[in-house]
């Protein structure tokens, strides 16, 4: 079933913070997918030998799903049938929530209960929109904070969080923070002026509590931690 997204993706690619997700996963193993929306993501994880395991609460999305994935689990991830289903298909090398935690009530247990499907060792490779951005402290300065279907802020996140308060919720899971991947974003105007392409290039890295869109994390499950 061909959706937008998928058409995008069919026409242009991943975007940039799905291809930096999936250069973070570790080739063949058993991945889990929560959010998976319509799956183009799962079906690149697919391409790298990767067995995918969806989780997405939208009927539509999840069947589309299907075609990429190699089970898609219909349901929310913060309802306890899901995770009956889930630990029935645990351990997992990786879990994969690309924006997916930004969507939950509860981010805080959402992740300390994934981290508890990883093998010991295994990882979690989270995106995390950055609610400290400057379009959005701009946004606030003038007394604005307008939903959208942008990263920041988007109309379907529960919750907004910072760098500081996004490597918080990774450490609070239990999992080392391994990695960390700023995501920028095209200044204004930046196409059609040399001095802002040359400061783009650059302010991410410098400033990335300012300049960076999201996050992408990698923590690792310790090696001791006893199986799921």
């Amino acid at each position: 079933m061909a959706t937008p997204y998928g058409q995008l993706v069919a026409s242009r690619g991943l975007a940039d913070d799905r291809r930096t997700i999936l250069a973070a996963v570790p080739a063949g193993g058993e991945v889990l997918d929560v959010g998976c929306a319509t799956g183009e993501l799962a079906a690149a994880l697919g391409a790298a030998g990767c067995r995918v395991t969806g989780v997405e609460s939208d009927p539509d999305a999840a069947a589309a799903a299907r075609e990429h994935a190699n089970v898609v689990l219909e349901g929310d991830i913060e309802h306890e049938e899901v995770w009956d289903e889930l630990w029935d298909v645990a351990p997992f090398d990786t879990v994969v929530c690309a924006d997916a935690l930004a969507r939950l009530r509860d981010p805080w247990t959402g992740l300390r209960r994934l981290t508890q499907l990883l093998r010991p060792g295994g990882l979690a490779v989270v995106s995390v929109p950055n609610v400290a951005h400057w379009a959005a402290r701009g946004a606030l300065l003038a007394g604005r904070f307008d939903y959208a279907d942008g990263p920041v802020p988007n109309r379907a996140h529960l919750r907004f969080l910072t760098r500081r308060t996004a490597h918080d919720l990774v450490r609070g899971a239990g999992l080392h923070l391994v990695d960390e991947r700023p995501m920028g974003a095209p200044l204004p105007l930046q196409s059609r002026v040399p001095a802002l392409q040359r400061f783009a290039a650059g302010a991410v890295a410098r400033r990335p509590e300012l300049f960076a869109v999201r996050f992408v994390l990698v923590g690792r499950r310790p090696e001791h931690a006893a199986a799921a």
